[in-house]
This record gives C-alpha cells, structure tokens and sequence, in this order.
C-alpha cells in the first residue's frame, strides 16, 4: 500500500518545518538588504522578523517583520539583493529585492520607495514562500 497525504497534512508538515528552520536560535531570523546583485559587500540594512517569522496566508507563507515601523536603515542605496540568516546565525537562502511593484522574493521600501536613505526605516512589504 502507498501512503497518500493530503495536500493540508503536506502543508502544515513543510510550515512547521520552515519555521523550525527559520525561527531556531537565540535571536530573530534576520534579511540582510545589499546594494549589490549579489549578497556582499556593506549592508544597507537588516530586517528583523518577528517570531514566528511568518503566517500561513490561503497557500502562502507569509513573512511578518517584528516592527511593523521598519528597521533601520544603515547606508543609502537601493537593494538589490537580500540574504536570509536564521536565529543561529546560518543562511537560509539568497533572492533578489524589489520593490512593491517588482518581481523581487523580498520586496521593501524605505521612506522615499525602493531607494533606501541611511537613517530611515525599511519595511518589508511582501515576501513569502511558495
């Protein structure tokens, strides 16, 4: 016999599993925030989510940043790139930036869009897995 789940069991197992992965350590999961095309160089800023880093939303994982304010913003520039780092301090995974309009995996704006001002705050618009 071949054990078929349903498509909620599967569901639910994965979010329980991301935010094991996303949530785990001392501190919140963080995404770093570069100007580059890839994650290096200085970082413009990093975003704080909350704990649990995320909801599910209909069929989405949505994440939620811990200060709805934003955070602050540490150099001008416009994101490019972002890099996701868990609690403990490891990578998750690297995407592109956009904002609210673009087809970035993490898409923010800080007080005047994209364009990100030292100083300000940046806020997580839209991200989500799956």
């Amino acid at each position: 016999m071949i054990l078929v789940f349903s498509d909620a069991a599967l569901n639910a197992r994965f979010v329980g599993g991301l935010q094991a992965l996303l949530d785990v350590g001392p501190v919140g999961c963080r995404i770093q925030l570069f100007a580059a095309s890839t994650p290096s160089g200085p970082v413009l800023a990093e975003l704080v989510l909350a704990r649990p880093s995320g909801a599910m939303v209909g069929l989405q994982y949505v994440l939620q940043q811990a200060d709805p304010e934003g955070d602050l913003i540490l150099r001008e520039g416009t994101p490019q790139s972002g890099r996701m780092i868990n609690g403990a301090g490891v990578r998750v995974c690297d995407g592109d930036v956009s904002g609210i309009d673009g087809d970035g995996v993490f898409r923010v704006e800080g007080d005047d869009g994209p364009l990100l001002h030292a100083g300000g705050r940046a806020r997580l618009l839209a991200s989500y897995f799956f």
